[in-house]
């Protein structure tokens, strides 16, 4: 009698598969992040986004679900990008503003148009919020040993003189309304910065 051969099922890497998929969201949140720097909210759309992965619609559709939700799954994705892009020495006034007038020349524009909608769009009011607390953070921290001293209304209001003093909208004000070139930008700020540390 015959010996019939039993065929073993190839087994089906999940690891692999769980790679792929990681990197088509990856590639997929690099895009929309790419188009919101470039556009406005109206101009997003997901084919574009898809277009831009390399991926389809439908693709894109499975993982976020909506262009809100896409939204604001890069918003988070992006933050702790961003923050870490702010290698600043902690206390380094002159570095400090350093850091955050290079970021706001990358960023503002996109910022600008952006924050437009937060009254109108959930999720961008959501993201810019936590933009805000993010950037209050960071000076939290480059600043710690400078706001270690202080009793907590002190720190308080030490961090609220802080953040106008670096905040976009204060940069936007010198580098755009009222037209200082790059590095006038970067010394008002550092002088800003100073006095809010005195104060």
């Amino acid at each position: 009698m015959k010996a019939t051969r039993t065929k073993t099922k190839r087994p089906y890497d999940m690891r692999n598969r769980a790679q792929s998929v990681e990197a088509t969201r990856e590639r997929i949140l690099q895009a929309t992040y790419d188009l919101v720097m470039e556009g406005t909210y109206e101009q997003l759309t997901l084919q574009k986004v898809a277009d831009l992965a390399d991926t389809t619609f439908q693709t894109v559709l499975r993982h976020f679900g909506s262009k809100d939700e896409l939204i604001g799954a890069v918003a988070a994705w992006a933050s702790p990008r961003e923050f870490a892009l702010r290698q600043a020495r902690p206390g380094d006034v002159a570095d400090v503003a350093r850091v955050l007038c290079e970021r706001y020349e990358a960023t503002a524009r996109a910022v600008l148009s952006w924050e437009a909608l937060e009254e109108r769009v959930d999720v961008i009011g959501r993201a810019m919020r936590d933009v805000r607390q993010g950037h209050r953070a960071w000076l939290a921290n480059v600043f710690a040993a400078e706001l270690a001293a202080l009793p907590a209304r002190g720190r308080a209001d030490k961090l609220a003189l802080l953040y106008a003093a670096t905040d976009i909208n204060t940069w936007r004000l010198w580098r755009h309304h009222l037209g200082l070139t790059a590095p006038a930008t970067r010394r008002a700020m550092e002088r800003l910065l100073t006095a809010a540390l005195e104060a």
